[in-house]
């Protein structure tokens, strides 16, 4: 059984992700009780490559190609985004883990990208705001403003990855978890960025899943 990933019509609805991303607000960040609903989570995506974690016979599994773990990274921040960062980062990776028999170590790849994109949330910001024409960062919705932080995360950080690359795996999030039409925004922005800093664009892929 293919484990699914959580689609934009669970993400754009307020009252329906009250539901699916439970948390305590009045407890300790440290010991938060977060919990991830599978059932609401689970919805059907088609991919060039591999689902993203197989949960068969209560086997563990971890994400294996970097669209998947694109996937799991843009999850993790959504989950921060959603609680204004007033929960522990670790609550949410351990409730994940919990929640979907997901086999994720500390120092995995998503789990190191998402911690890092978040942390430097409001620098990623003041990058993104100078490529909005006529646009205001606070106008975005919530998807599109957390995959161009994780793209222009990626442009900053992931040099083995053609900034061509960058920008459809960007596309490819959006059109699985952003508002409707976000990504030919989510395109255009980043199509400038690529040139106002210059960065070269004929790389190929080469980080895994592993982070090898």
């Amino acid at each position: 059984m293919d484990f699914e990933i959580m689609k934009k019509n669970v993400l754009e609805n307020d009252d329906q992700l009250k539901d699916v991303l439970k948390i305590d607000k009045t407890a300790d960040s440290d010991s938060s009780d977060f919990k991830v609903s599978e059932q609401e989570l689970r919805s059907q995506i088609e991919s060039e490559d591999q689902a993203l974690i197989d949960i068969e016979n209560d086997k563990m599994r971890t994400p294996k190609t970097m669209r998947d773990v694109r996937c799991l990274i843009f999850q993790f921040m959504y989950a921060m985004e959603q609680f204004d960062y007033s929960v522990s980062f670790e609550s949410v990776i351990d409730n994940f883990r919990r929640g979907f028999n997901l086999e994720i170590p500390d120092d995995f790849i998503a789990i190191k990208i998402a911690r890092d994109t978040i942390a430097k949330r409001e620098e990623l910001d003041a990058k993104i705001t100078p490529l909005l024409k006529n646009w205001k960062i606070d106008r975005l919705g919530c998807c599109t403003l957390l995959i161009l932080r994780l793209a222009m995360w990626e442009f900053e950080n992931n040099k083995d990855t053609s900034a061509a690359i960058i920008i459809n795996e960007a596309i490819e999030l959006a059109k699985s978890f952003g508002e409707k039409n976000s990504y030919k925004f989510i395109n255009g922005i980043l199509d400038e960025a690529i040139k106002s800093l210059n960065l070269p664009n004929t790389k190929t892929e080469k980080v895994n899943a592993s982070g090898e």
